[in-house]
């Protein structure tokens, strides 16, 4: 009987090591492909621009604006390198609207949207400054909190970016076209 419990514990305990060995392996792994994803997802996200930027060319605004809205890279990302790359990508977003409003008004109309906009943009830069910190110093429970409000960050700033297309393209409708 005792040597069961012996075997019994001596199992468990190899499970116990094993699991802790995996997490680690895991953990080695995870990094450098969540890499690979988050670039292959602003890859496609820069896609949706060059098509909204080929239908503006072509005088296709509400199909140019469509693009440029779905274009929205709302992942949290691990490093403060390509959070500055999506700052960029989503500051190149922001000035596509402008331009698209402007082209439709000829001066630089106040749209509504755009203030919702360029604050979610600021406040995403802050969040994700905060969020690379929390992935550095191991803070867990504040990675969860902050991915949570990157991930409510993401979609009010694409509900942002589609709300602004709705104002562009009634400015469309309401005015005719300054070249």
């Amino acid at each position: 009987m005792g040597n069961v419990v012996v075997a019994i514990g001596l199992a468990l305990a190899g499970l116990a090591v094993f699991g802790y060995l995996t997490s680690i392996l895991w953990q080695a792994v995870a990094g450098p492909m969540s890499g690979i994803f988050s670039k292959g997802r602003l890859r496609r996200c820069e896609d949706l621009v060059d098509r909204g930027d080929a239908a503006l060319q072509a005088g296709e605004l509400g199909a140019a604006l469509e693009c440029f809205a779905r274009a929205v890279y709302e992942a949290p990302v691990q490093s403060a390198s390509f959070a500055a790359q999506v700052e960029k990508h989503h500051t190149g977003l922001l000035s596509r609207f402008i331009a698209a409003s402007d082209r439709r008004r000829g001066d630089n109309v106040g749209v509504m949207s755009l203030a919702v906009v360029d604050r979610a943009l600021r406040q995403r830069a802050t969040l994700q400054s905060s969020y690379v910190a929390a992935l550095q110093t191991g803070e867990r429970q504040r990675q969860r909190k902050l991915e949570k409000q990157l991930r409510d960050n993401g979609r009010a700033l694409r509900r942002g970016f589609e709300q602004l297309s709705a104002e562009v393209l009634a400015l469309d409708d309401a005015a005719p076209q300054v070249h």
